[in-house]
Formats: C-alpha cells, sequence, structure tokens
C-alpha cells in the first residue's frame, strides 16, 4: 500500500552533491589557476557541481544560489549568478590550454586513488585502456567546428580514452566532425602514456582500439 505523508520541511533532491564536492575538493580542481581570471577553479566546480546533476545550462545555476546544500559541498562562501559565472567562464576562454591541462591533472590525481580491475589475456591479467572515438549529432545548430560525420550527420567527432575493466574515463579530445578517427591519435596516445604512467598501474596496460586506427 503507497502511503503518502505531507510535509513543510524542505526536501531536498541533491543528496550526491556532498560526495561530488568531496570528489572535486580531492581532485584539487578549486585550486586550478588562471592568468586571465583570480578564482578560476571555484567557477570551473560551479560548473562541474551542476553537470553532475545533469545540467548543462548556466540558468542551471540560479536554482542553486539560495540552496545550502550547494554552498557546504563546495565549501564557498557564496554562489555565483549564472551571468557570472558566463562573464568568467568567457574571461577564462583565452586560458583553455592550460587549464585543460590542469583538468586533465586533477582527473589522473584521482584516479590515482581508484581500484583499477583487469582482464585475462591467457595467462596474465592486465589493465585494459579502451580508445574509441564516438560522433556527435548537433544537426540543426551553427557550432564551431561542426562538420559532417562518418554517421551521416552533421557534429564533432571527439576521441575518448578509458581504464579499467570498471571504464573510468582517463582523457578526452573534442574534435571536428569529419575528422578521421586516427588523425592526431598517436599524440593522444603518447599523452595518455605519461598520465597512465603517473597513475603507476600494478599490471602492464593493454590498449584496445577500433580497427579505423590500423
Amino acid at each position: 500500500m503507497i502511503k503518502i505523508e505531507h510535509t513543510t520541511e524542505r526536501i531536498e533532491s541533491i543528496a550526491g552533491l556532498p560526495l561530488a564536492g568531496k570528489l572535486i575538493s580531492r581532485m584539487g580542481v578549486t585550486s586550478i589557476i588562471s592568468k586571465l581570471k583570480k578564482g578560476a577553479g571555484n567557477i570551473l566546480a560551479h560548473m562541474l557541481l551542476a553537470l553532475v546533476q545533469g545540467n548543462t545550462s548556466y540558468e542551471s545555476l540560479r536554482d542553486f544560489r539560495d540552496d545550502p546544500v550547494f554552498k557546504e559541498a563546495l565549501e564557498l562562501e557564496k554562489v555565483f549568478s549564472p551571468e557570472t559565472v558566463r562573464v568568467y567562464l568567457d574571461q577564462m576562454s583565452g586560458d583553455v590550454d592550460s587549464l585543460l591541462k590542469q583538468l586533465q591533472v586533477c582527473n589522473v590525481r584521482l584516479l590515482e586513488k581508484a581500484s583499477l580491475s583487469g582482464v585475462k589475456v591467457g595467462t596474465r591479467e592486465m589493465i585494459p585502456v579502451d580508445i574509441d572515438t564516438s560522433p556527435m549529432d548537433n544537426s540543426k545548430t551553427k557550432k564551431e567546428k561542426i562538420g559532417y560525420t562518418y554517421k551521416g550527420f552533421v557534429g564533432y567527432h571527439p576521441l575518448f580514452a578509458y581504464i579499467g575493466a570498471e571504464g573510468y574515463m582517463i582523457a578526452s579530445e573534442l574534435r571536428p566532425g569529419s575528422q578521421h578517427c586516427q588523425k592526431g591519435t598517436p599524440e593522444f596516445i603518447g599523452a595518455l602514456c605519461a598520465d597512465i604512467a603517473a597513475i603507476g598501474l600494478d599490471k602492464p596496460a593493454l590498449f584496445r582500439l577500433d580497427s579505423g586506427n590500423d
């Protein structure tokens, strides 16, 4: 039997935010710096917590402005408005390469603490590293560098790398829709190997790529 109870108490649907906030803190996201904007890490943390909730728009941040859980999850003195976050991210866009490198360091820092499961290859156990592209459908948009993908629609053609049998994302690269999967992939793998070395695997890595990379 279904029982419905009425209450005047505040009911939160964001119980996972404190955990996400702890992970963001452990990764060191709030310590990220930009030569173009003070407090860049806090701005990026705002967007990460919004993405954890499945929100991709700046406007979604407005719902969190008066929410104590969002504020406490990031240990913030205040939550920025959507307009402020948009302006600050625009200001930081000229420093995007440095910011992406720092975010990648944060990601590797978190994976260093993860327990990565392997797969059996004959008599050996190895840590899988899966690499492949995945076309994104951005039809009927005018986004920068979209193109005609091999899937027959217009969009992007990003490259992703996952590690462990669990499939943790270790690296990604946004690419134009018309870019061939192999273009730039050797360089991508080179940087990926450096990240894998930083994680410090206790077993050999097994790279598994799509046949388009042959």
